[in-house]
């Protein structure tokens, strides 16, 4: 690396740089504002080096968004998911994981959708799911459709959650000021008022009613006759 790709420090000395540096701020940064505006560009000047030394680690963008995607994945706690237990309780176990890591970085679905890649630790991800299945003994179209069935219905509690949950910024700033700014107190107060007659307001037990439900409808699916 030259003189050239890396910015001297405020005390003259370059600043170390690593690809796990480099994957680590772009995380930080995907986080803290919309993916959408992410650059390379943007990220050097988090890292206070060139868009060029990136580059001597990176081909572009697209590799770093896929070596990013791979790592979220990555991060998936699976040792937390019991391998000997009833099957409802191994799937709910899975649903929180899951759940944990998108609270943790809740823009990688958009970072997923943004680099067009599958991590391949995601197939890791969902090998549990169909293990269960596997074990229920049904034929391998049922297992395809129930393993289906239940990731796709996690993943849509949990970017529901997600979006909803004001602890947690998935919104650009212009948009969030944007729609502070037209919301009238009044329909405030009153949108809280109906939300409050349709059920509980913790998000913490919203998520376990819906994997019950969710679940619930996984066992009709999974043990119906036809």
């Amino acid at each position: 690396m030259t003189l050239m790709q890396t910015k001297q420090t405020k005390r003259g000395r370059k600043p170390s740089l690593s690809r796990d540096k480099i994957i680590e701020k772009t995380l930080a940064l995907l986080n803290s504002s919309n993916p959408e505006n992410f650059s390379i560009r943007r990220l050097a000047q988090e890292l206070e080096v060139t868009p060029a030394a990136i580059y001597v680690y990176f081909s572009g963008q697209d590799e770093l968004l896929k070596t990013a995607a791979e790592e979220v994945a990555s991060r998936v706690e699976l040792d937390k998911i019991p391998t000997d237990a009833p099957w409802r309780e191994t799937l709910a176990a899975w649903a929180y994981a899951v759940r944990q890591n998108h609270r943790t970085f809740p823009h990688a679905t958009l970072m997923l959708k943004m680099s067009q890649h599958i991590p391949n630790a995601w197939f890791r991800v969902i090998t549990p799911v169909w293990n269960v299945f596997a074990a229920c003994e049904c034929d391998e179209a049922k297992q395809i459709e129930c393993t289906q069935s239940f990731i796709r219905g996690v993943a849509g509690l949990v970017l529901i959650e997600i979006q909803h949950d004001d602890s947690i910024n998935v919104k650009a700033p212009r948009e969030a000021s944007k729609e502070a700014g037209n919301t009238d107190n009044a329909n405030q107060t009153l949108a809280f008022d109906f939300i409050s007659k349709l059920g509980t307001s913790d998000i913490d037990k919203l998520f376990e009613q819906s994997l019950d439900l969710l679940l619930d409808g996984i066992e009709l699916q999974l043990f119906k006759t036809n």
